[in-house]
C-alpha cells in the first residue's frame, strides 16, 4: 500500500483485509491445493499489514498473535480467516484428482458433524449410523440426548443433516468454524458479544477493542504485554446511566455508548499529539470539539434509525368466530416448560395448558409449544384458530412452503403443518 496506508484507520484496515486480501484467496483455494508454506506467508503478510502497513519488510511489533485475531468478534477477536484453515475448509469444492484425497482428509470432520434426522427410521442403522446429535455411533449415548430427539407424528423419510449449520446444509463457513475452534479461548467473556452490537462507528469500536485487548502502543502495555483492560469495554457496554422509562432507556444507552467512546478517542488523540508531536492543545478547545462530535454522531444515528420506538405490546383480538392461542416457553434447569392460553375475540379466557418437555434450547421449546397448541385445539374440536408465538424463526418456517429452516425444528414444524390442514381456518403469527 505504501504511503496510502497511512490514511487508513484501524477500521479501514480491517475492512480492506476482509474485502480484498481474504477474498483474493477464494479462487486459488477452491481450485487447487495450496501448500502450507504459502498459506503461512499469506497470513504473515496480512498480519504485518494490520500492525505495520507502512513497511513491507523488517521487524515490527505485533500486539496480538494472528490466531487471536482470527477468533470471532463475539469472543474477543476480529473475525479474520486463517489461510491454512480456510484452505482445508474448501477441500470438498476442489475440482481435480486431489478431490478424493481432500475428502479423505476431511472425513473425521464430516463424520463428527453429520447426523440423521429421524423420520421413519428405515434408512438408519442405529449401531453404525449417527442419529443422536453430538454423539458418534461408537460412543455411549445419554438417555437425555435420546429423549430430546423430536419424532415425527406424520411419516417422513430419514434425512442426513450437517448439524454444524442451523439449516442442516454443509457450508465452507461452518467447516471453517470447526477447524478454527481449537484456537478460540475456552471461557470467552460474554461482554464482547454485546460490545460489537453497540451502535457506534467501526473506528470507535476498533479503538475500544484495542484498549480492551491491551493492544494500544503505550509504555505500560509494552512492559505488560499480557495485560487486558476489559473494564473499559464493560464501561462502554454497560454505562452507569440513571433509570428511566422503557421507551427512553434504549436512547440513553445509545447516547452513552457514543459519548464514552468519543471521549476515550479524544483522550488518546490528545495524548498522541503531546507525546509524538510535542503539541499541547487547549483542553477547552478539545472538550468543545468533543461536544460537537457527539452531537454529529447522534444526529447521524437518528437519521439512520429512530432510536425511540414504542412498540404496540397490546394483545390483538382475533376475528369473530376464531380463537387465538398464545404460546410461549420458559427455560428451567430441570426441563423447559411450554404453555398455551386460548382466548376468544372478546379477550375472554377459554382454556390453558402447561407441560414439561424434553427439548434442547429455547427454539425447540417454542416450536414444541406451537405443536402442543395445535394438538390441544384438535382435541377440543375447534375449527378456527390463530396461533401466536414470539419466535419469528418458528413462524417464518410455518408460513413458508418448502423452505430450508433450522434442522432442529424442521420435524416439529412439518407436524404442525400436517395437523393444521384438518382445521377450517388456521393461521400463524
Amino acid at each position: 500500500m505504501g504511503w496510502r496506508s497511512k490514511t487508513l484507520s484501524w477500521a479501514g484496515r480491517a475492512t480492506l483485509i476482509k474485502s480484498v486480501a481474504m477474498v483474493l484467496l477464494v479462487y486459488s483455494f477452491s481450485s487447487s491445493d495450496v501448500p502450507t508454506t504459502i498459506c503461512d506467508k499469506m497470513d504473515d503478510s496480512i498480519h504485518r499489514f494490520w500492525w505495520n502497513p507502512s513497511k513491507e519488510s523488517g521487524r515490527y511489533l505485533a500486539w496480538k498473535a494472528w490466531d487471536d485475531l482470527c477468533v470471532p468478534k463475539s469472543i474477543g477477536g476480529l473475525g479474520f480467516r486463517c489461510a491454512k484453515q480456510f484452505n482445508a475448509a474448501l477441500e470438498p469444492l476442489k475440482k481435480s484428482s486431489p478431490t478424493w484425497r481432500a475428502i479423505e482428509r476431511l472425513k473425521p470432520l464430516i463424520r463428527n458433524r453429520a447426523c440423521f434426522v429421524i423420520g421413519d427410521g428405515k434408512k438408519v442403522d442405529c449401531w453404525k449410523d449417527p442419529w443422536v446429535p453430538g454423539f458418534l455411533p461408537s460412543t455411549k449415548v445419554s438417555v437425555s440426548a435420546i429423549l430430546r430427539i423430536s419424532l415425527p407424528l406424520v411419516p417422513r423419510v430419514d434425512k442426513l443433516t450437517w448439524v454444524a449449520n442451523p439449516k442442516g446444509v454443509f457450508t465452507v463457513k461452518s467447516a471453517l468454524v470447526l477447524l478454527q475452534m481449537h484456537i478460540w479461548p475456552t471461557a470467552p467473556d460474554p461482554i464482547w458479544h454485546k460490545f460489537w452490537k453497540c451502535k457506534m462507528h467501526e473506528r470507535l469500536k476498533t479503538l475500544i477493542w484495542r484498549i480492551g485487548c491491551g493492544a494500544l502502543p503505550t509504555n505500560l502495555n509494552f512492559f505488560t504485554r499480557m495485560a487486558k483492560d476489559l473494564d473499559v469495554v464493560k464501561l462502554v457496554v454497560n454505562p452507569p446511566i440513571p433509570h428511566s422509562a422503557q421507551g427512553m432507556l434504549k436512547q440513553n444507552l445509545d447516547f452513552a455508548f457514543v459519548q464514552i467512546a468519543l471521549t476515550l478517542e479524544t483522550i488518546w488523540r490528545f495524548r498522541n499529539q503531546f507525546v509524538h508531536q510535542s503539541k499541547i492543545e487547549n483542553p477547552m478547545v478539545s472538550i468543545k470539539a468533543l461536544e460537537f462530535r457527539i452531537v454529529e454522531h447522534m444526529q447521524g444515528m437518528w437519521s439512520e434509525t429512530k432510536l425511540v420506538s414504542y412498540k404496540n405490546l397490546k394483545w390483538c383480538p382475533p376475528l369473530s368466530g376464531i380463537l387465538k392461542l398464545n404460546v410461549d416457553a420458559a427455560m428451567f434447569q430441570a426441563a423447559p416448560m411450554i404453555s398455551v392460553i386460548a382466548r376468544n375475540e372478546s379477550g375472554l379466557f377459554v382454556k390453558a395448558w402447561v407441560k414439561l418437555v424434553h427439548a434442547f434450547g429455547s427454539l425447540v421449546a417454542k416450536a414444541a409449544a406451537v405443536l402442543f397448541a395445535i394438538q390441544n385445539a384438535k382435541v377440543e374440536k375447534w375449527s378456527a384458530i390463530c396461533v401466536e408465538s414470539d419466535s419469528k424463526m418458528v413462524v417464518d418456517l410455518l408460513l413458508q412452503d418448502n423452505s430450508v429452516g433450522n434442522w432442529n425444528i424442521e420435524v416439529i414444524c412439518d407436524d404442525v403443518k400436517a395437523l393444521a390442514i384438518d382445521f377450517n381456518f388456521c393461521s400463524f403469527c
